[in-house]
């Protein structure tokens, strides 16, 4: 389905389908009913939304959770377009649609693409875990989660994305993806979740906590760097002397630290 080909729905009375219509009541009828038919998207909205409160956020925001993936299925297209902003509509969030859709589209996808291309396989990897399945960051050891957040500001969207998890333990990918609260970095979370992993689910959580750990080492090293730089540019030989006396005895720890393989209980 796209701009060219619509979709329809007619429903006919009980007992009846389009033959029986026609010799019973006339062709004339039957085209009536054709003139009313319910257009699909409109109808699946309807069906989506049955059971919801759609005057409350938690009665939207479980519309928008239902309604995206069926909206992801839709071909790239101005009907995608407003098909989204329609879900943006009923979910009581601004959708507009001045100008050329399509373009607005474009330039966006184009800067997501280019966003999360300067984000690190590692990174993409951890954030594809963590959407696919939040749950497992409440899992990791309190110690690697504390440095983590203490880091947060340091790792961009991945730090934003364990800060939002923080105090929402039963969060969901939709519930992440609903709440997230700028719109660009929701985009790059959507492509993110839909990227598949090389690995069975079994693995997820040891590559989570390796890969935190990796990651946290890395960022380490390079402040390191950076200090022993800025020292040597001020010709602080004593300062460089303790630096790396410093480094040398974290390291040390950092290696009787044992990776967490399993999650805790």
């Amino acid at each position: 389905m796209n701009e060219h080909r619509q979709l329809k729905l007619v429903f006919l009375p009980d007992g009846e389908d389009p033959d029986s219509l026609v010799q019973g009541r006339g062709a004339e009828a039957f085209s009536e009913f054709l003139r009313n038919a319910t257009p699909g998207i409109e109808f699946l909205f309807s069906k989506l939304g049955e059971g919801l409160d759609l005057q409350t956020l938690d009665g939207r925001a479980r519309f928008m959770g239902l309604a995206n993936p069926y909206v992801e299925k839709i071909p790239d297209g101005i009907l995608k377009d407003l098909v989204k902003a329609r879900v943006r509509e009923i979910g009581g969030m601004a959708a507009p649609l001045a100008g050329n859709a399509r373009a607005s589209s474009q330039r966006q996808g184009a800067g997501q693409s280019a966003a999360s291309g300067k984000v690190s396989l590692l990174v993409q990897r951890l954030l594809t875990i963590l959407l696919k399945s939040p749950m497992l960051w409440h899992q990791l050891d309190d110690e690697l989660r504390r440095q983590v957040i203490a880091h947060s500001k340091e790792l961009g969207l991945l730090g934003e994305l364990t800060n939002f998890l923080l105090d929402r333990p039963q969060a969901t990918i939709d519930d992440v993806l609903i709440g997230w609260p700028d719109e660009e970095g929701q985009k790059i979370l959507i492509e993110m979740a839909k990227k598949p992993l090389d690995l069975g689910e079994e693995a997820w959580f040891q590559t989570l906590a390796e890969g935190f750990s990796n990651l946290l080492r890395q960022k380490q090293k390079t402040q390191r760097q950076r200090l022993l730089a800025e020292l040597a540019a001020q010709g602080e030989d004593d300062k460089i002397k303790a630096a790396l006396s410093e480094s040398s005895t974290r390291a040390q720890t950092e290696q009787k630290i044992r990776p967490q393989t399993r999650p805790k209980s």
